[in-house]
């Protein structure tokens, strides 16, 4: 029987910070996704379903609401990354995200190796096997 090799989907509109996150997570043993924007994103859950989704704040309002109201959409996993935000639009995004999703994970001020962190620790949590290969 061959072994489940977990898959992260990445929604992130820079494509420089698409290819970090294709790289680093590969290294750590991962199938990677990778989506610039939420339409595209939404196509490639439904069509790969992932075992999780790490998306950018902003661009996850409308995707997350589309995503939960499939069957699958509503059990999957997903991480949100804010970047630099002023308060008022943090506050927002972080309100409506987290009406829209159970597993609400909000890092401002994030680093790499926390994110992969949070990652393997939350497919763990799913019994996914997690083998880093670096």
């Amino acid at each position: 029987m061959q072994k489940h090799i977990p898959t992260v989907l990445v929604v992130e509109n820079q494509k420089s910070l698409l290819k970090v996150w294709d790289e680093v997570f590969k290294k750590e043993g991962l199938n990677v996704l990778t989506a610039p924007d939420g339409p595209s994103a939404l196509n490639a859950a439904f069509r790969w379903r992932p075992d999780l989704l790490i998306v950018d704040l902003i661009m996850s309002l409308g995707l997350i609401k589309k995503l939960r109201e499939n069957k699958w959409g509503q059990k999957v996993p997903v991480m949100f990354l804010s970047g630099w935000l002023d308060s008022e639009s943090s506050e927002e995004a972080q309100t409506a995200a987290a009406e829209q999703s159970r597993d609400f994970y909000f890092h401002d001020n994030w680093n790499f190796d926390q994110i992969v962190d949070e990652v393997k620790n939350k497919l763990r949590l799913r019994d996914l096997d997690i083998t880093s290969s670096g």
